[in-house]
């Protein structure tokens, strides 16, 4: 079972962060975000205090922090909660969220030390690795809906993420690299965070 710091998890990636990579439309009130929950639905909703890091569901009056919230939102346990957010947050950027709130920290995750000094450590990989991702798309009944074939699906590198419930297609640049993943939920496209460094000009699909 691969080491994950809990304590040093909930300390480097703002709770803020997370929510900007969830299926959720946040919506500023005062100091707060708030989104539909999408487990009880209506206006029972979900409510984050960035400054204090926590966030509350109010059909429960339950809560907690980063983790617990990524667990909540996915229907997921903490410990699986806490390995998707190391591998998408190994380094935090700053993220801009729907209401526009820009999360203000960079911080590194820290991983189980092998001997190794701060100075020797290597520099940190990119926080998001194409080919990981895309070893969670499967071919599902969202993309059949589409008209997508499961050939042609994972001819083009379409699927369906089960965690964040929405279908990917990849963007390529001219030489097949991958700039990104377009998210699709329920008829709306979500555009990636930030696309890849050095793949500044998103062309095209790969073609067939």
């Amino acid at each position: 079972m691969p080491f994950i710091d809990f304590a040093a998890l909930r300390e480097a990636v703002p709770i803020d962060s997370v929510a900007s990579i969830l299926p959720l439309k946040w919506k500023q009130e005062g100091n707060q975000l708030r989104a539909t929950c999408p487990h009880h639905g209506g206006e029972r909703g979900l409510a984050i205090t960035p400054e204090k890091g926590l966030f509350v569901c109010m059909a429960t009056s339950k809560g907690g922090d980063c983790i617990s919230l990524y667990a909540h939102v996915n229907g997921c346990t903490m410990f699986q909660a806490a390995q998707a957010l190391q591998e998408e947050f190994g380094t935090v950027p700053n993220r801009t969220i729907p209401n526009g709130t820009v999360s203000k920290e960079r911080a590194t995750v820290p991983q189980k030390p092998e001997g190794r000094t701060e100075k020797s450590q290597p520099a940190s990989a990119p926080s998001f690795d194409p080919e990981k991702f895309a070893e969670k798309l499967c071919y599902s009944d969202e993309v059949a809906a589409l008209g997508i074939s499961e050939d042609d699906a994972e001819r083009l590198g379409v699927g369906f993420h089960s965690q964040r419930k929405s279908v990917y297609f990849p963007v390529r640049n001219p030489d097949h690299s991958i700039s990104g993943y377009i998210g699709i939920k329920d008829g709306q496209a979500k555009m990636p965070p930030k696309w890849l460094p050095g793949s500044p000009n998103v062309k095209r699909l790969r073609s067939a």
